[in-house]
């Protein structure tokens, strides 16, 4: 067996702590030897980068599409009910697309699990686990992949929770074009119809559409992945 020379200490609230020693007693070990275990069998399950970027991609070209759209009706100062029509399909396309990425990436994983939070209380078990350097670098790995700090992520692996894993940059920029439609652009779309009062249920329509996609997007955040024990959120 490899020499376990590397330390690193956890802190537990009471309750955590006796959660964690019901679960080690049940797989016939120690604490220590279930937190080993634990970090090596958990693997992360998210979506390749390449996915982001085709869906950041095809959103791209539908926004630039509603844009081209909106600057027309803003420079003529006439926006008719057939534009916002086709503003409206554009949106719900765009909706489409992130909610297939979206069933994609909830297909690798469960519904989300949060840590039960307790007051605070300066009684809390300390716990030194040491690893070798196969069982470190295994750690250090996840906690690259996370803002989530060291003791956080041991707790949450151990328990299942939810842990939110980093996305690549083009997630970022989905989130982004679905933000520029909004309500500043919708406001200007109501201002520029020819004729407001109808043109107002149209509107709604595509800021519900737009709050929509908004949402499942902010949701990939949300979403836990993993084995039955194992759940990350990317």
């Amino acid at each position: 067996m490899r020499k376990r020379n590397k330390q690193i200490t956890i802190r537990l609230h009471p309750k955590h702590y006796k959660k964690l020693q019901k679960k080690a007693e049940k797989e016939n070990m120690n604490i220590s030897d279930f937190i080993r275990k634990t970090v090596k069998e958990a693997e992360f399950y998210t979506l390749p980068d390449e996915d982001y970027a085709e869906m950041s991609r095809q959103v791209r070209e539908l926004y630039l599409e509603i844009e081209k759209l909106e600057n027309k009706a803003s420079y003529e100062r006439h926006l008719p009910m057939e534009m916002l029509d086709k503003i409206l399909e554009l949106n719900l396309k765009i909706k489409d697309i992130v909610k297939h990425y979206y069933e994609k990436q909830a297909a690798l994983g469960n519904s989300n699990k949060l840590l039960h939070r307790y007051k605070w209380t300066d009684k809390q078990h300390r716990l030194c686990i040491r690893f070798n350097d196969e069982e470190r670098l295994k750690l250090d790995k996840l906690l690259t992949r996370t803002f989530l700090k060291q003791n956080t992520v041991i707790q949450r692996l151990c328990f299942g929770e939810l842990i939110p894993i980093k996305k690549p940059q083009t997630y970022y920029n989905t989130l982004k074009y679905i933000n520029l439609i909004g309500d500043y652009r919708l406001n200007m779309m109501y201002q520029n119809a020819d004729d407001p009062n109808a043109a107002w249920d149209k509107i709604c329509d595509i800021q519900d559409v737009r709050d929509e996609a908004m949402t499942l997007i902010r949701d990939f955040v949300c979403m836990v992945h993993g084995t039955e024990q194992f759940r990350f959120c990317p």
